[in-house]
């Protein structure tokens, strides 16, 4: 997507009742940040896959750079919006904070 210069953006992904989905479980919190950051590295660095480390499909190791954890939590997608609270829980710690990212 980054060699269209495509954004991609991020939503946890939220069971809905009343669909198929509705029993199953949201990814940890931990699991998504690991993709939040992969997301920053890709977008900042020059990487491929290779450069990250999978077993299973489950990513579990990202290239040694540096990058903002702040900027990488925060919501993405368009730069002038952020997305309401609809995958957040009250008094738990947010997927994606809404403060808009410095692109």
């Amino acid at each position: 997507m980054k060699k269209y210069n495509i954004l991609v953006s991020l939503f946890s992904f939220t069971p809905i009742k009343g669909t198929k989905f509705e029993n199953v479980k949201p990814p940890s919190l931990e699991r998504y940040r690991k993709i939040q950051f992969a997301r920053e590295i890709i977008e900042k660095y020059d990487v491929s896959k290779d450069d990250f480390g999978f077993i299973d499909g489950v990513l579990i190791k990202l290239p040694d750079l540096k990058i903002s954890v702040e900027e990488a939590i925060k919501t993405s997608g368009c730069s002038y919006c952020t997305r309401p609270y609809y995958n957040e829980k009250p008094n738990k710690t947010l997927y994606n904070v809404p403060q808009k990212r410095k692109y």
